[in-house]
């Protein structure tokens, strides 16, 4: 029905199907356009049919009236679809207007999401390099705070070691009188 009677309409919005336009898009535009053109082709034909059973009736005065009436009635009718067309895409501009601001704020709205993300993975980058630099800081103590105990516990050892058994006292008794004598 669409392509058959509306195809300007149909151009004009670029549709190719008209089962791809929603029903409420076709229930405004079919509000839009029918109506007023509806109702006007209605009061010329009540006004011609007027004109023509005045001249029937043989009433000159009367059916230049109607005549006059009929044709200052299509002018108005004229103009008001005019003006009708003309705010119909004022307001289709300031609507495309507004799509074109809307697909601008949607496009920067996803440039910042997008760098927001980049500077949130940098800075989750930096603090996992704080963080190894510390634990690494961390390990470094803890080896030579191990490797403090290992120097620690062998000297530890040497002190507590027991003298061997083939060691008598005697020797170390020898070892001391020289000791004292030098």
């Amino acid at each position: 029905f669409g392509l058959r009677a509306l195809p300007n309409v149909m151009q004009k919005q670029g549709w190719d199907c008209p089962e791809s336009v929603e029903l409420s898009k076709w229930a405004k535009l079919f509000g839009r356009k029918g109506n007023l053109v509806w109702e006007g082709s209605r009061l010329e034909r009540f006004l011609a049919d007027a004109e023509n059973l005045a001249g029937v009736l043989g009433d000159n005065t009367f059916t230049q009236a109607i005549s006059q009436l009929r044709l200052d009635t299509q002018a108005t009718l004229t103009e008001l679809i005019r003006n009708k067309q003309f705010i119909q895409l004022q307001l289709e501009k300031a609507q495309e207007e507004i799509a074109r601001q809307r697909a601008e704020l949607n496009q920067k709205e996803q440039e910042i999401l997008v760098r927001m993300a980049s500077e949130d993975r940098k800075y989750r980058d930096m603090a996992g390099e704080r963080l190894e630099r510390a634990l690494g800081l961390m390990g470094d103590l803890r080896v030579a705070s191990i490797g403090q105990g290992a120097v620690l516990e062998s000297i530890d050892d040497i002190e507590d070691d027991p003298l061997s058994d083939d060691d008598s006292d005697f020797d170390h008794a020898e070892q001391f009188e020289d000791c004292s004598e030098a």
